[in-house]
């Protein structure tokens, strides 16, 4: 059975074949025959002659899309794009590894792997690549052929592949450097640095070698189109040692005095640094908790553990069934077994501090400290459940975060709206309770504190943040039904333009299920809508209104961009979400209305295409004191236009 990470290693062993050429263990391509300069093919792993001149060791300027192109409509109106560097760069003649031994080791294995190419014509077709080169049509012959072969016009120079794997034992110096020819190379050699170094460790002070090693391209270069024969092509370094490498220390680590030193000193104890590339990253095996074996890699690569959130913890996590809670007896049988699970995996978390070194059990007392002040904050949260608008602001956030996320995954995963049945993460519903105190009480000193939520990407960050949003604006509303329960409430700030976009459309969502709460019981929650703007430069959102006989050369008024959009579709819409949030249906030409005329527009009318959508009346931009600000609300009217 194939397995995610067996797609991983076949995505990062094809990247590095197209990137940098064959390894060793790449038999099938070991003797591979190039319709190109290798140069041309490859984009890395290949190392210049020291001696080269510069043309030769100078990199290509890459001239496209990415800095020649307009970028008026992608950045914000003071937004001024970055000048190109004036400094060229250089292609490397060496590179290397630098790792730690013991004291004692004098001599250290050495395997040196490269490619070297030579250019041939190919005298029949079955010498002809069978790879495909858009730019090997442009491709000159590099050298005359022989009197004996004269020239035919459908002939081609190719460039064929030699590999070479030289394994040597490498002598280290006392104290120093010293170089070695590598054998078989004609010009590669080896560089040692060796230096005697003291290392501070928990345990105590340590003496060990510093060593360095370097593959330097010291062959004579060539000119012209045969330059690339003294190139040396997926180069790499292979350092097998026993007794093992030392795993090199952070000196900022145990001894560190700065708070989150000594943080990531405590975190990152068990991951040990072997080595350090030097022009190229560096890799090692572990076997038995040591390492014999280190080597350099043009692709460095790390797996990452996935972290999945526990959903035995003794709770009602179902936000269906915390949207419906009769009264806080109920709350607190379904919430309190959350800080019970809690507050046992910070006492088992104690327990096994006993291993930890002084310094390190100083730092991991303080974290279960915090994560103690945690869970009480978390029993305070559901301690405020007892007040009934506090309850009543709870299931309702519940409800909306549940409808919002019911309809985003159904619609996304092709599934029917019956079928999914929306529940809080662990950590998400933590969140929202241990915040719940602060919101509650304008006077408490959780107010003063900001809680960040790290967790990768896809962990439900979002919909965390989001719940808590939406208790805010509830609340609010309940305690205020008037005028003053409007405004704003929430401020949400993205530093990415396709994040601001993403987390725009996700929240637009939740701001549709809420007015749609809002308008089943408009006596408790008001009678204003709920709302949610953006704030962004012009390459987002239009700053104008515009009107007919206004100059507008670039088009970039509300008007002429809705014009645009309703008489070619391929133009870009005025507005930045392409879809009605709530059911997924996409925007079409008639969901753009200018209001009251199209002539001179004071606002735009946003509309669903689904006429079953809940929320067809969806958004309006509005005059030229709103510049930037697209505001949603889901059922705009009390009723949906017939339109």
């Amino acid at each position: 059975m194939t397995t995610s990470l067996d797609v991983r290693a076949a995505i990062v062993r094809t990247l590095r074949r197209d990137l940098i050429g064959p390894g060793r263990d790449d038999t099938d391509l070991e003797r591979e025959v190039l319709p190109a300069r290798p140069s041309r093919w490859y984009l890395t792993g290949f190392l210049v002659p020291a001696q080269a001149p510069e043309e030769q060791r100078a990199a290509p300027i890459q001239e496209g899309e990415l800095n020649g192109g307009d970028t008026s409509e992608g950045n914000d109106d003071t937004d001024e794009p970055d000048a190109p560097s004036a400094k060229p760069g250089f292609l490397p003649s060496s590179m290397g590894l630098s790792f730690l031994l013991p004291e004692e080791v004098s001599q250290v294995r050495v395997i040196a792997c490269w490619g070297d190419y030579r250019a041939v014509y190919a005298e029949t077709p079955e010498e002809t690549p069978l790879l495909a080169d858009p730019a090997s049509e442009e491709e000159e012959d590099v050298a005359e052929p022989a009197p004996s072969h004269p020239k035919k016009p459908s002939r081609r120079t190719v460039w064929h592949r030699v590999p070479h794997t030289e394994p040597f034992d490498v002598t280290l110096p006392a104290d120093g450097t010293a170089e070695y020819p590598i054998p078989n190379s004609n010009g590669l050699e080896l560089a040692v640095v060796v230096r005697n170094t003291t290392l501070r460790e928990p345990g105590g002070d340590r003496a060990a070698r510093s060593v360095s090693l370097f593959m330097v391209n010291r062959r004579a270069p060539l000119k012209g189109r045969r330059a690339d024969e003294r190139l040396a092509f997926q180069t790499a370094l292979h350092v097998e040692s026993d007794p093992p490498f030392i795993a090199r220390p952070d000196p900022r680590g145990y001894h560190a005095t700065d708070a989150d030193e000594r943080l990531a000193d405590l975190h990152y104890r068990d991951v040990a640094e072997l080595a350090v590339g030097h022009n190229v990253s560096a890799d090692w095996t572990i076997a038995d908790g040591t390492s014999r074996a280190i080597c350099t890699t043009w692709i460095p690569a790390a797996i990452v553990p996935r972290i999945v959130s526990a959903d035995d913890v003794g709770c009602v996590l179902g936000m269906a069934e915390l949207g419906a809670l009769p009264d806080f007896a109920a709350a607190q049988v379904a919430l309190t077994g959350l800080t019970k699970s809690y507050n046992d995996w910070i006492d088992q978390q104690r327990k096994s501090l006993g291993h930890l070194e002084p310094r390190r059990r100083e730092v991991a007392d303080g974290l279960l400290g915090k994560a103690s002040l945690a869970a009480q904050r978390i029993e305070d949260g559901i301690a405020c459940l007892a007040d009934p608008t506090v309850l009543d602001a709870f299931r309702i956030a519940n409800r909306a975060v549940s409808a919002a996320s019911a309809r985003r995954t159904a619609y996304a995963r092709g599934l029917k709206l019956s079928d999914v049945k929306p529940a809080w993460r662990p950590f998400q519903l933590a969140f929202l309770l241990l915040n719940l105190k602060g919101i509650v009480d304008p006077l408490h000193v959780d107010r003063k504190t900001v809680d960040l939520l790290f967790f990768p990407t896809g962990g439900g960050k979002t919909e965390a943040y989001l719940g808590l949003s939406a208790f805010t604006i509830a609340l609010r509303r309940l305690r205020n039904p008037g005028l003053a329960g409007a405004g704003l409430t929430v401020l949400m700030r993205y530093t990415l333009r396709l994040l601001t976009l993403d987390q725009l459309q996700r929240a637009a969502g939740l701001i549709c299920a809420l007015e749609l709460e809002r308008l089943a019981a408009p006596d408790r929650l008001g009678t204003w809508p709920i709302e949610i703007g953006l704030w962004v430069g012009s390459g987002a959102t239009p700053n104008r209104m515009g009107r007919k006989g206004e100059p507008d050369p670039r088009r970039r008024t509300v008007r002429m961009k809705v014009l645009d959009f309703v008489n070619n579709t391929k133009k870009p819409q005025p507005l930045p979400i392409e879809r009605c949030p709530w059911c997924g249906t996409a925007f079409e030409t008639d969901s753009f209305r200018l209001k009251p005329t199209s002539d001179s527009p004071t606002r735009l009318d946003l509309f669903c295409a689904n006429r079953a959508c809940d929320c067809r009346a969806t958004a309006k931009l509005a005059g030229q004191r709103h510049v930037g600000w697209p505001v949603w609300s889901a059922g705009g009217r009390a009723s949906p236009p017939s339109g």
